[in-house]
């Protein structure tokens, strides 16, 4: 038998090339550190890596913590923290077929988005973005103002980012004029009200990029633009919104309405197994009072009646009702309710028409 010996020296040597290249394996990936503290203000920090790979997959277990490349050293940084509590997130790096974990920590902020400002005591406005750790930030003012934008609408002051800076250019440009306060009244109550005349004080209207940012933030989400529109994404803030609601409803009419005559007639009224003298009502009104709030419901009712002839009578009843915390954003009409869960009894029934509004 010929055997062809260029042949077996051939496959012998692609199989133990194969064998050798499984076996050996000189990927190696170090990293200077792999526990990160973050100041509040989340001020980047560089970490050195020692890899011989050439590319790295980089992933974070949270939006708020942000991990770029930077030749051979990873930088770690963060928005500024928006609450008085510590946070943490883990990044992992991975090189070839080796990975490292890194443990990253947020220190607390000394402010926090929802609390009033400067205090409960005196406050002039509620904290919606917090900057630089709690050094710096920005409110929402809690007076309100009804006015004229302008006459001119082609002032060709049309930043979407900078609201400041379209306020101090507005008040600029028309601020001398005779007609100032009327012709564009909401900038010069800013200027004159609001900043005291100074051109360049700290209150302005938002533009619009601020106004989207304000809404997520009262909503309870944060956000990411694309080229063509801002995307709402996982929840990150929560301003505490308490909703309230007041009903005043006078009954007698309704009721008669009804049918409900006899009581309301001097002759004709017997309430004798209520009181011993002869009476009739009067009046009849019911209020209702409804709070909701992240601390849960609160609910008041008062329905009353007048009585003639002797002392008026009425009826009370208050309760709360804790409930579990939820985010929800109304924008449509709707019906609510507040029913017992156990016996499935309804206390309170009421409706909103407008909810964009402020009733």
């Amino acid at each position: 038998m010929n055997i062809d010996m260029r042949k077996i020296i051939f496959i012998g040597m692609i199989i133990g090339i194969f064998i050798y290249a499984c076996e050996k394996d000189d990927s190696y990936l170090e990293l200077s550190e792999t526990e990160i503290q973050l100041d509040a203000a989340g001020a980047e920090q560089y970490i050195q890596v020692n890899t011989n790979a050439i590319t790295w997959q980089i992933s974070s277990s949270s939006d708020w913590v942000i991990a770029e490349r930077d030749s051979c050293f990873l930088v770690i940084k963060a928005e500024s923290n928006q609450v008085r509590s510590e946070r943490n997130a883990k990044i992992v790096i991975v090189a070839d077929n080796k990975y490292v974990r890194i443990n990253v920590s947020q220190a607390a902020s000394t402010r926090a988005v929802g609390e009033p400002y400067p205090d409960e005591t005196n406050p002039i406005g509620i904290i919606y973005k917090v900057l630089d750790g709690g050094k710096h930030g920005k409110i929402l003012s809690f007076d309100e103002f009804n006015g004229k934008w302008g006459l001119n609408s082609n002032t060709g002051i049309r930043s979407l980012e900078d609201g400041k800076s379209n306020t101090r250019d507005m008040i600029n440009a028309y601020k001398d004029a005779a007609t100032f306060d009327s012709d564009y009244s909401i900038f010069w109550w800013i200027y004159q009200e609001k900043n005291n005349g100074d051109i360049d004080g700290q209150w302005y209207i938002p533009a619009y990029s601020e106004l989207v940012e304000l809404y997520l933030i009262l909503v309870g989400q944060s956000k990411t633009t694309t080229t063509n529109a801002t995307q709402t994404v996982s929840v990150s803030h929560n301003i505490n919104i308490r909703n309230q609601f007041d009903y005043q409803l006078k009954l007698k009419d309704d009721l008669k309405r009804l049918g409900i005559t006899s009581v309301f007639n001097e002759k004709k009224a017997d309430l004798s197994n209520m009181v011993t003298s002869q009476n009739y009502i009067d009046s009849a009104e019911h209020k209702a009072n409804i709070e909701f709030s992240n601390e849960g419901i609160k609910a008041a009712a008062v329905t009353s009646t007048g009585g003639m002839g002797a002392a008026s009578c009425g009826y009370e009843h208050l309760f709360d009702v804790p409930v579990e915390e939820v985010n929800i954003t109304f924008d449509k009409p709707y019906l609510f309710l507040i029913r017992d869960k156990n016996s499935g009894e309804v206390w309170f029934v009421g409706s909103v028409y407008e909810p964009t509004k402020n009733n």
